[in-house]
């Protein structure tokens, strides 16, 4: 009996001892009665962009488990970057200093850290379907050129994802649209200048080009080789719209408020133009390690950031 209740006896000990241990894995203490659980989860910003491993050398071994196009870059130690040959700021220009800025040539200069060579910059292109061409021809790597992306330029090279995401704008000429409006009372502003046959201006060798013809099926679409030419044309009622990224015209009003008394701005919320980088369709491996390379500069604000620093915040 007595055997029987010793035994009893260290069972129960032995059960509150383990009681004891599992409480203070908890993390409660006796002193001050504070209690904490250690397991609690405390979800932090790093607040800092992640930055890219210093250049080093790779040896034939490791350059040869690499696939074809990430190797002919890393052979070559450079990545060369297609762009167009006139500036278009804040994406690409010369500075005060004559040296090449803005958000494209940092992000360039960047994916070129990352894939630990440096980048050169291909700006031979006259239009951004010459800026297409050389990567499809293989003259350079990637195009990296506030390239919009549309069917035709996709049967020739392959897209990221986007990087901007723009909404495409027109700028109406005020005194022509009423004209119009006066003729279609019923009808909302957009569906008139949609439906008519009226001339419609675009920057020349530009997307908009391409977008033009399918959105505005009946009209003429006139293309300008400069966008001051084309607004001024637009002012003086040559044209009834120019149509173009919501950025491009809504800097173009920024600058000239005295466009407002002579014109009048939409923004197609429900037509965008998507801005990507480009690659030859056969460099598989370096459109996927691209895509990845977008998506982790994304949740590092990186894209965000430059638009902030080059636009003052205008996205």
């Amino acid at each position: 009996m007595f055997k029987g209740r010793l035994t009893c006896f260290v069972l129960i000990a032995a059960v509150y001892m383990a009681a004891a241990v599992f409480t203070a894995g908890c993390g409660q203490t006796a002193a001050g009665g504070d209690k904490k659980n250690l397991r609690d989860t405390e979800e932090v910003s790093a607040k800092t962009a992640v930055q890219p491993p210093a250049i080093k050398k790779l040896t034939e071994k490791d350059l040869s488990l690499l696939p074809p196009d990430i190797r002919r870059i890393k052979e070559r130690g450079s990545l060369m970057v297609a762009m167009y040959r006139q500036d278009r700021p804040p994406f690409f220009y010369n500075d005060d200093q004559g040296q090449l800025a803005g958000i494209d040539v940092t992000l360039a200069r960047d994916i070129a850290r990352w894939l630990e060579v440096d980048a050169v910059f291909d700006r031979q292109s006259g239009s951004f379907d010459e800026v297409v061409d050389r990567v499809a021809s293989g003259q350079a790597d990637i195009a990296v050129s506030k390239l919009s992306v549309t069917l035709s330029r996709a049967q020739r090279v392959r897209f990221t994802q986007p990087y901007v995401v723009f909404h495409q704008a027109l700028l109406v000429n005020r005194l022509a649209l009423t004209a119009l409006e006066s003729k279609h009372p019923n009808r909302e502003p957009l569906d008139v200048i949609i439906n008519s046959s009226q001339k419609i201006g675009v920057r020349k060798a530009t997307s908009y080009v391409e977008y033009g013809g399918i959105l505005f099926p009946n009209s003429e679409i006139t293309a300008f080789a400069q966008l001051e030419e084309l607004i001024e044309a637009v002012r003086e009622g040559k044209v009834l719209a120019a149509f173009y990224d919501e950025f491009e015209l809504k800097n173009a009003v920024d600058k000239n408020p005295r466009l407002s008394i002579y014109t009048r701005l939409f923004v197609i919320k429900d037509r965008i133009d998507p801005i990507a980088l480009a690659v030859a369709p056969e460099d598989g491996q370096l459109l996927a390690w691209l895509n990845l390379y977008l998506d982790i500069m994304r949740r590092d604000l990186l894209i965000d950031q430059l638009l902030d620093k080059y636009s003052g915040g205008a996205k």
